[in-house]
């Protein structure tokens, strides 16, 4: 069977970094971490490979802003077994991440958050199979916390990147 696995989450949530490593783990692209810079898949947002496919989606993606709609992804996708991994950090970091990162003002980045936080909760109210990703939970248990996403996206792996949190630059 054909498998989907979108990774999902706030602008700075740590999206791009578990789209990384699990493409890695898949076996999909090669995480050369030294070269990542804060970028999926080398500015990539969709991968196929065999019966795999992977996706990542900040929310919003792109400029200008477009939002995920998952009944789109449902449509588009209906021939897999879909898996979702939604992302998520301390929402003020992400926040100030992103106006540091894409400009704005911090107004809007809380609008944002507030829309992300809706579309990511219609995911957990579906029937669809979701993991919530905590980048500070990460950030504490290293491999201890992978092998949960591990798990649910069915492999078997101890691959662990060099950990860096980024969270105490926003902090000071």
């Amino acid at each position: 069977m054909k498998k989907l696995f979108f990774i999902m989450g706030l602008e700075s949530s740590g999206s791009a970094l578990v789209a990384n490593i699990i493409g890695h783990v898949l076996n999909v692209i090669e995480f050369n971490q030294e070269e990542w810079g804060g970028k999926c898949w080398g500015g990539k947002s969709i991968i196929k490979k065999e019966s795999l496919t992977l996706i990542h989606r900040s929310l919003p993606y792109h400029r200008p802003q477009k939002w995920v709609d998952l009944n789109d992804v449902i449509r588009e996708y209906h021939d897999h077994e879909r898996f979702f991994i939604l992302t998520t950090r301390d929402q003020r970091i992400t926040e100030l991440s992103k106006v540091r990162r894409f400009g704005g003002n911090m107004k809007s980045a809380a609008e944002d958050s507030i829309k992300a936080a809706k579309i990511i909760t219609t995911v957990l109210k579906s029937q669809e199979k979701s993991l919530i990703w905590s980048y500070e939970t990460f950030m504490l248990l290293g491999l201890d916390y992978l092998k949960i996403l591990y798990n649910f996206i069915g492999v078997s792996s101890k691959y662990i990147p060099k950990l860096r949190d980024a969270n105490p630059n926003y902090l000071k």
